[in-house]
């Protein structure tokens, strides 16, 4: 199963809208994550390390 983070051990339960995209000769592409009222934005939500966001 894959979950997000965007702190370290702290799973985002939000599932989030995907938009593809890629380049013309298809070389690479992009993957857009649009989250409607994340976990991690949530008042009272701290984290005491750096953010980042981890696919797994």
């Amino acid at each position: 199963m894959v979950h997000i983070e965007f702190a370290r051990g702290v799973k985002e339960n939000v599932i989030p809208d995907v938009q593809l995209t890629r380049s013309k000769d298809e070389s690479n592409g992009r993957a857009f994550f649009y989250f409607q009222n994340p976990h991690a934005l949530e008042e009272g939500f701290r984290v005491w390390m750096r953010p980042f966001a981890v696919l797994t």
